[in-house]
């Protein structure tokens, strides 16, 4: 995860497809008792409320009020398929093994490296989680 950034970071920084998480203890219910504790980013730019899996019951924009201003958010990693992250890789971008195991990251910034990493099992190449880093 990344580091804590008040409302209005969070909001100059998350990117399209991206999702934030608010801190621990102040998620949000709505009428019917629904928790909401992360926000996502559509393709309009809208930072509208979301499930964990980037759902959106309702069309419910994060609303800007004084105590919301103070909140502490972190964005949260958006994780790709192996052959996304195999795809980015042969394009030259950086990508990013994440798993349970040591090392819990690996980075990738060429195609050859893949093939001659002896600590990696196939569990962990098609089952890990990948991110498409940003240079």
């Amino acid at each position: 995860m990344s580091e804590w950034l008040t409302t209005g970071e969070m909001i100059d920084k998350l990117k399209i497809g991206e999702v934030a998480k608010l801190q621990e203890n102040l998620e949000l219910s709505d009428e019917e008792g629904v928790l909401f504790d992360r926000v996502f980013k559509d393709n309009d730019g809208d930072i509208l409320w979301c499930n964990e899996d980037k759902t959106i019951q309702a069309a419910t924009p994060i609303i800007l009020y004084g105590h919301t201003l103070n909140w502490k958010w972190r964005i949260l990693e958006n994780y790709v398929s192996f052959e996304e992250a195999m795809a980015a890789l042969k394009a030259g971008k950086k990508v990013e093994l994440h798993r349970k195991s040591y090392p819990e990251k690996t980075v990738f910034r060429n195609w050859y490296t893949l093939e001659t990493r002896e600590d990696l099992t196939f569990s962990d190449l098609f089952s890990g989680k990948w991110t498409i880093e940003n240079d």
